[in-house]
């Protein structure tokens, strides 16, 4: 199969969109061999460079050298989903957070995947687990609140998106908070009828 080019659109809601982009700067934590550092390196010039194929064989390679390399783990769980195949982008983004467990990023990015799976409750518990990582973490705040806001649950999603309009003040993020009240007077409004 020809993967160097396949592209997938994917129409994700906001949170999910920004917790991508931020997962794409990974810095590590964990010792790494450089020979390993240097296929990780490869395989990201691969992906944004579109060959895919390459992508993926440099990050195995990355791992075949050092198994515990939790962001090559991560960088196919990010090529798998971009190539649709949702429970293989899983499966990797579980590896990436059984090697690292304390990098918030790595559940924030698995609650996108499982967000685009259609499974809420793993998101929200991936997101969840970022917000123990990182109590500061507006996005996965705003995430969860804008998910129970999907589902109907506006008590569950009013407390998460309240926090998360709080967290970008503090911030200064203010179009983030802005976007986040317009949610929270959908909810009020949905509330009333």
């Amino acid at each position: 199969m020809n993967i160097k080019n396949k592209k997938r659109n994917v129409s994700i809601p906001f949170f999910c969109l920004i917790i991508l982009i931020l997962s794409q700067s990974i810095t590590f934590s964990e010792p790494i061999t450089l020979q390993a550092e240097e296929y990780f390196n490869k395989a990201n010039d691969a992906f944004f460079a579109g060959n895919i194929q390459e992508a993926i064989t440099y990050s195995e390679k990355a791992i075949a050298i050092d198994p515990d390399h939790a962001s090559a783990y991560h960088a196919l769980s990010v090529i798998y989903f971009d190539l649709g195949e949702f429970q293989k982008s899983a499966t990797y983004g579980e590896k990436a957070i059984e090697k690292d467990p304390k990098d918030n990023r790595f559940y924030q990015w698995l609650a996108s995947v499982y967000i685009e799976m259609g499974n809420e409750r793993k998101a929200i518990a991936n997101w969840k687990s970022a917000l123990e990582l990182n109590p500061e973490d507006a996005d996965s705040c705003g995430s969860i609140g804008y998910v129970y806001y999907e589902s109907g649950q506006y008590q569950e999603a009013k407390q998460y998106l309240l926090k998360a309009k709080g967290l970008y003040e503090k911030q200064g993020d203010i179009e983030r908070m802005k976007m986040i009240e317009e949610v929270i007077e959908a909810i009020l409004e949905a509330a009333q009828s």
